[in-house]
């Protein structure tokens, strides 16, 4: 698969909070033919990691729910744009939970947040990403068909209303997306929102990205 040249400025994670954030989420906004092709996606944080196409085992014998990854800590550490993966980061795992929302992001990724089957939505969530491409196809089309979204589509990010929320196990490596943390790599909590009613302080900083193979348990 062809990757698209990313155009973010270099950004290291120990910088600021209020300097990372706007440069990772970007602004500019991006065109999406389709579910699977986007043009003008912009990222640059760790990309060759976040977009590897190694195939899963056959076994993957780490099974978890996203109570389960909301137990880990931090890895610590210093994580910059061209980090490798790293302990944990090298592991397959299958997580299980429901769907309490997706969103598209300038970076491409389709974002999908789990909490365990039968746990409130504000619960503690965990980041599944699936990038763009022909390799995750697939996958994203099946994402996209619990919304009501048509394409073509231009965003800077978009949260689509959901007419499923489905339980999904993903299978893929783990990620610690340590510009969530605001240079705090011990975390594994994003940091608390000023806006009480934000509920990413419930969302994990270690994530399954990329996602390589996502089946539905039930709608």
């Amino acid at each position: 698969m062809k990757r698209l040249l990313r155009t973010i400025p270099v950004v290291l994670f120990l910088l600021p909070a209020f300097l990372i954030a706007p440069v990772y989420a970007g602004s500019t906004p991006a065109n999406f033919k389709d579910a699977c092709n986007c043009v003008g996606c912009h990222a640059e944080y760790r990309w060759d990691v976040k977009t590897d196409e190694d195939e899963p085992p056959q076994n993957v014998t780490n099974k978890l729910t996203p109570s389960a990854i909301g137990a880990w800590s931090g890895p610590g550490g210093i994580f910059t744009k061209a980090t490798p993966r790293k302990g944990k980061e090298k592991r397959w795992y299958q997580l299980t939970g429901r769907v309490t929302l997706v969103k598209l992001e300038v970076d491409g990724d389709l974002h999908i947040q789990l909490v365990d089957d039968g746990a409130k939505d504000d619960d503690v969530n965990v980041v599944v990403e699936v990038p763009f491409g022909e390799v995750w196809c697939d996958v994203r089309k099946e994402v996209l068909s619990w919304t009501s979204q048509k394409f073509p589509l231009q965003t800077a990010g978009k949260k689509f209303t959901l007419n499923k929320h489905p339980v999904i196990t993903v299978t893929g490596k783990a990620f610690y997306d340590a510009i969530h943390g605001g240079g705090d790599t011990s975390l594994n909590r994003r940091p608390t929102p000023k806006n009480p009613a934000d509920t990413t302080k419930h969302v994990t900083i270690w994530e399954i990205h990329p996602v390589m193979d996502l089946k539905v348990v039930k709608q």
